[in-house]
Formats: C-alpha cells, structure tokens, sequence
C-alpha cells in the first residue's frame, strides 16, 4: 500500500499544485510552505512538546501541523476552544496554537522568515494527540504516529475517486474522522480541500455549484438535514462521492442521499482509537449492507463481547464495544454496543434495555436513556418524538404524556427503575463531529423545567383570546435544538396555542387534525410575541397567530371532532 505524497516529504512535489481551495481563491503548496515556516519561526522559540491546536482554517491548521512536526513536535487536535476544554488541556500541553484566545503567540506573518531546511520527522514520533468525544464518559487521549497516519490513508486508497476537482465538507477537521478524510487524505492525493466549512445543506449547494467535481465529506447528523425540497439539481452532476461517518445511516437515509446526488454514499466505521476499518455501500444491495474491512488490520471478536481491532503493521490493538457478526467471507454486521450495566439503589439496569423500550413506543422516534448523580442516582430519558408523539404533545401536554410513558414502562421495570426525567427534543444535540456526548445529554437536565412563556397581557372573549408573551431564554424546549441559535420549536407553538385555547375559548371535541400550519420566520429566546387565538365553534376549529413586529411568525388551525 502506497499513497502518493507520503507525510514524512510533502514539501518535495510542484509548488503551484492546489492544496486549498477558500471561496475564488486558490491556494497553492508555495503559499503552504510559507505559512508552515512562519509557524516554525513562532514556534521554535519556544519550549515543550505537545501543543493545542485550534484553527477553524483548514488550510491554516494543515500549516500549524507541518510546522509542528518539522520541530519533532506533538499536535494536540483539539475538537474545540471552549473554557472547559482549554481548561482540561491546560494541564496536558505546553501552549496553545492558533485560534484559541490565550494563544501563546499572535499568528504570524508569512514574511522575513530564514529559509527552513526542510527534513523527514521521526518515524516514532508521536505526530498526533486525539480525544475521544466523551460519549462513553471523560474523553482519553489517544497517539498517533506519522507512520501509522501514512498506513491508514494508504488503506484508504481502496475507496479513492481520482477525478475530484475540491474536497467540501460539513464535518470539521478537528477530530480523526475529519483531519483524515478532510485534511491529510485529500492533501496526500493532491485532491484540494476547501479552507471552509460548510454545515447547511444551503451553504453546501452555494459552493459546490462554484466548481467542478466535487467530494462530500459529511456525517449522519449533517445528511439528515438533506430533503427534496432543496435545489439538490444544481450540484447533483458534479458530485462524485459521499463520505458518511460518526454512526450508521439507515438503509432509507442512505438511499435518500443517493438519490439527492446521484451518488453512492461510502460509510466509514471505525472509532478515535483506530481510526477508519471498515466501509460499507448501502446503494450495492437490496438490504443493509455488511461492512468490509480495510486492508491494515484484522478484526475477531472476543469472548466478553466486543470487537478486538488488531493492526496488521505495528502490533498495537483495541477492543471496541461493538457487537458484531462475520459472514463465511469475513464482512460483517454491527449488531449494537455492548451493553452499560448501572446500580439504580442497588438494582441493575441496562441503558440500552430501558431506551429501547422506550423507543419501542409509537410516539417515540429516538431515545437515550442515562444515569444522573445528583442528590439521588436516577434514570432519565432523552426523546425526540415521532409525528404521533407530537400530536400527543400539542394535545395532551408534556405532564400527560409523561405519565402514559412511565405507564407503558411499567410492565418491564421496577417502579425505582423507571425514569424520573424527562427531556422531549427536536433533535439529538450531536457535536461537530455528529457524536452525541453524555456531557451534551446531561446538560439538557442541568436547567430548571421551564415550559411556559411569561404572558404580560391578556385580552380574552367568547370567541377570541390576545396574549402578549414573553419567550424566556432558560425555555426547557430551546435544549437540543440547533448549536449556533437557539430556536422555538413548531410543535412547542402548536402546544401553546391548543392548550391555551382549551383553557380560555371553551373547545369541545377532541384533537383531529392541523390545517394550514405555516412556519414563516424564527421565534427566538427573550422575544416578544403576540399570539392570537380564535374559535369557530360551529367548525370546531381552532385558529392561531403568533406575530411581532418582525411580522408573522407562525400560524394555522387546530380542527376538533
């Protein structure tokens, strides 16, 4: 296994070749070159070995790297700048580097700088620091050698498409997953990169239609967000392959993207620990596909469960916690995670037992279920709710559907068992790496149950009700909802508004359908919104306006029978 432009002499090929791509802009291994060497005249001055490294550029986190390991120097890739993540670093590295606010240096020029001597780092040499996302607990730090970064973009090469003009990408470069097939891959096999991010389906349509054949490398979470209502058209010629990783997409998911792109959709498994092993294509059989190893490891299961990934160079290996079944050619089928066991007041619990019995409910669409330590140790459940659940929830309420769930739990668990939180959310709050940590799952328990917006202002009738809200920012329901903005959601308007109704206009009959729902702009946290409600009781229909001064936020109707 060879790949083109190994990582131990990537200054050794033609300066004008395009690394990075950044809007019209081109960037070439000359200016690459002169980026890494002003890295090296910042860095060299200073002492210690390993470094965070942040740079949402991923051209200029390329630069840092190079520069990094010229000096035999270890790149600490972290997945983020927040305080809580520098916080746990600060005790790990000698310095910061890039876009962290407590930079041990500002970014420098390209300019002055003496001419650098560029040489082969050692091929022991710890070259990368990953951590793992934390969805089994505390992130660890994993090494990695240039040496066994070299073997597994080589393994890769069984998967490579040469005709690929830039390489986009809604997953960043600050994880394995991502600095491979979004970095040192493409860098390798002289396939440019863009220097952006693209994490909207809009913003990936703008910039795709800018050039030619391109490569997408994206995750579950981002493919989700794709739907036939997008102006997939305008790109879908020029795709010519899609990479999928952080969990496996189901075989309707898979295919839906295939045929938004008119492309086949490679899935990659593999974790922090080992990287990339395996891959699979949904759109090559008729049933979910098995996965087929890459060609740098052997795989066995093991006795206690779990799957021993073994390297074929090197020696080293890891056992991962998925249970897995071989066919008689050696592909195979992920059959689920080894089961978390926990103590719930000297009781056992499977987590996984307990999501998937709450999963198994028709309102349910996904769930998580996890173990919180606070004054008491307790079950509690994250959920996103399938069509019907909505309903149930504009209907019922939050109160009502809780106990309908505890109930139809009640069969199979122990009363000290079932789960005395609750969270109901649009969407699972993945990280940027389309992981869902526990730390992002706890969090949705750490804010106080608030349910209901502040109404400053009333004006009701038989027929008519006016209410001034205030939408408070510590809304239970902004939780798990977009990272960059918090957002209202619809089925949270439509609850307000049939229980509001139901409390002050006098409607009979029970919930039958929606009529005219129409989302026309954001209602965002601390707003204040005006919502109009009024009621035809010879319809038994139920209308509803939320407005502002911005306009119409939201409105429809709510028919009873």
């Amino acid at each position: 296994m060879t790949i083109p432009y190994s990582l131990f002499s990537w200054w050794q090929d033609n300066d004008d070749v395009v690394i990075a791509i950044d809007g019209d802009r081109k960037r070439d291994r000359a200016e690459l070159k002169r980026r890494v060497t002003a890295w090296i005249a910042s860095i060299k001055e200073h002492e210690g070995q390993y470094w965070a490294v942040y740079h949402s550029d991923a051209f200029e986190c390329l630069a840092i790297m190079l520069a990094l390991w010229q000096l035999e120097r270890t790149v600490c890739l972290s997945a983020d700048k927040l305080p809580a993540t520098v916080a746990r670093l600060q005790h790990h590295v000698d310095g910061f580097v890039g876009e962290f606010e407590q930079n041990t240096f500002a970014q420098p020029s390209d300019e002055h700088h003496e001419v650098w001597q560029w040489q082969k780092a050692s091929t022991d040499l710890i070259a990368l620091q990953v951590f793992t996302s934390g969805s089994q607990g505390q992130p660890k730090c994993i090494d990695k050698s240039l040496q066994a970064l070299d073997r597994e973009i080589a393994a890769l090469d069984c998967l490579s498409c040469e005709d690929v003009e830039v390489v986009l990408a809604t997953v960043t470069h600050q994880h394995m997953y991502g600095v491979i097939f979004r970095l040192l891959r493409p860098f390798c096999y002289q396939q440019a990169f863009s220097a952006k991010l693209h994490e909207y389906p809009e913003e990936l349509i703008r910039s795709a239609s800018l050039y030619g054949r391109f490569c997408l490398i994206s995750s579950p979470a981002h493919l989700a967000r794709m739907n036939a209502e997008q102006d997939w058209n305008l790109v879908k010629n020029n795709c010519v392959e899609v990479y999928s990783s952080a969990a496996p997409l189901t075989r309707t998911e898979s295919m839906n993207v295939s045929a938004y792109l008119d492309v086949r959709v490679k899935e990659i498994y593999g974790s922090t620990e080992t990287g990339a092993i395996a891959w699979r294509c949904q759109q090559d059989t008729e049933h979910d596909a098995l996965w087929h190893k890459l060609s740098h490891v052997q795989l066995k299961t093991v006795e206690t469960g779990g799957l021993e990934v073994r390297f074929v160079q090197g020696g080293n290996s890891y056992v991962l916690a998925d249970h897995i079944e071989f066919d008689p050619q050696g592909d195979f089928a992920l059959l689920g995670r080894h089961d978390p066991i926990v103590k719930v007041e000297g009781k056992r619990l499977s987590l996984t037992e307990l999501a998937n019995a709450v999963i198994e409910h028709p309102w349910i669409a996904e769930a998580r279920a996890i173990l919180l330590s606070r004054k008491r140790t307790e079950t509690a459940v994250v959920a996103v709710l399938s069509e019907s659940g909505q309903q149930q929830l504009i209907t019922q309420g939050r109160k009502a559907l809780i106990k309908s769930m505890k109930h139809s739990l009640a069969d199979q668990f122990e009363p000290v068992l079932l789960p005395r939180r609750w969270r109901f959310i649009e969407a699972m709050p993945v990280n940027t790496q389309g992981k869902l940590t526990m730390n992002a799952l706890t969090a949705l328990f750490d804010k106080p149950d608030t349910v209901w917006p502040i109404i400053e202002a009333e004006t009701v009738s038989e027929q008519a009700a006016d209410f001034s809200c205030r939408i408070p920012e510590e809304l239970l329901y902004f939780d798990g909802h977009f990272q960059q903005q918090a957002i209202l959601p619809g089925v949270v308007q439509l609850h307000w508004a049939a229980k509001l109704g139901q409390k002050y206009l006098n409607i009979s009959g029970h919930f039958h359908r929606l009529e005219a729902i129409k989302f026309q702009q954001l209602i965002l946290p601390g707003s204040v919104v005006s919502l109009s409600l009024s009621y035809d009781h010879s319809k038994q229909k139920l209308s509803f306006s939320f407005s502002s001064e911005k306009g119409v936020h939201s409105s429809g109707k709510v028919c009873y029978a």
